[in-house]
């Protein structure tokens, strides 16, 4: 396994296709993904790790977020999930703020 963790956010549809090309494509090279969510049921595949996106920002947060008419709602959003990670989770750990990544 790379010492590289990739994280992602996934507060959407169930996954697709494409979405899981690249949790894969990431395993394949040795990656250890995580992905934040706020499902625990979301199907992934096998070697991607759930992580509670509740711990990150409140889901209450998150479904007032996403119920705003503002076209760029969810770019802002993954900036302020990604700067909280960043903070909370990826500099504890060591790991670069320029591996965590937003579906």
């Amino acid at each position: 396994m790379s010492d590289s963790t990739i994280h992602s956010f996934w507060g959407g549809r169930p996954l697709g296709e494409l979405e899981w090309l690249a949790m894969r494509s990431f395993l394949f090279h040795k990656h250890r993904f995580v992905l934040w969510t706020y499902d625990a049921t979301l199907v992934v595949p096998d070697g991607v790790e759930i992580a509670d996106a509740g711990t990150l920002v409140a889901p209450d947060v998150f479904a007032r977020w996403n119920a705003l008419p503002h076209p760029h709602k969810m770019q802002t959003f993954a900036n302020w999930l990604r700067y909280t990670l960043s903070r909370r989770v990826v500099g504890r750990h060591g790991h670069s703020v320029s591996q965590a990544v937003v579906f």
